[in-house]
């Protein structure tokens, strides 16, 4: 997305009430409900539930490989783009806040290793407006911003 002309991702903070990854840094999304068609139907209906953003708004731009969470959750990215005239509408069950981390900061690697998971993963974090940024959701933004295949 665009923000002031400025592309951006959109991130949320997810509340401290929610049972998983609460109080987190993270993309919209979720887990995969019997309705849905496919992987990208659930990204879809996720970014609708959690930031009020209609499927039609969102053009998909591509799907990522699959990644692991250090709880041993598996996560199926997929980017899409929307423009700077869509309003979001965060539903406040799931999501504190949402700010937007311009794409200019990522690509600049402000990463660094917080821990390492048993399996000897780094996890990387890095702070950007108060907010730190970090594990499976630093993961994927340093693999497709910065490092790809990381």
């Amino acid at each position: 997305m665009a923000d002031h002309g400025v592309d951006c991702v959109v991130l949320t903070k997810r509340t401290e009430t929610l049972s998983n990854y609460s109080g987190q840094v993270s993309f919209p999304g979720g887990r995969r409900e019997d309705g849905d068609a496919t992987l990208q139907h659930t990204a879809l209906r996720e970014t609708r539930e959690e930031l009020g953003v209609d499927p039609g708004e969102v053009e998909v731009l591509t799907e990522l490989d699959w990644f692991t969470t250090g709880l041993g959750h598996w996560v199926k990215p997929f980017v899409g783009r929307v423009t700077g005239g869509v309003s979001f509408s965060p539903n406040p069950d799931e999501v504190e806040s949402v700010f937007f981390l311009p794409v200019s900061v990522v690509e600049a690697d402000p990463f660094s290793i917080r821990d390492r998971l048993p399996d000897g993963r780094p996890i990387y974090t890095f702070d950007f407006a108060g907010h730190e940024v970090w594990g499976l959701t630093a993961r994927i933004l340093r693999s497709y911003f910065v490092a790809a295949g990381d």
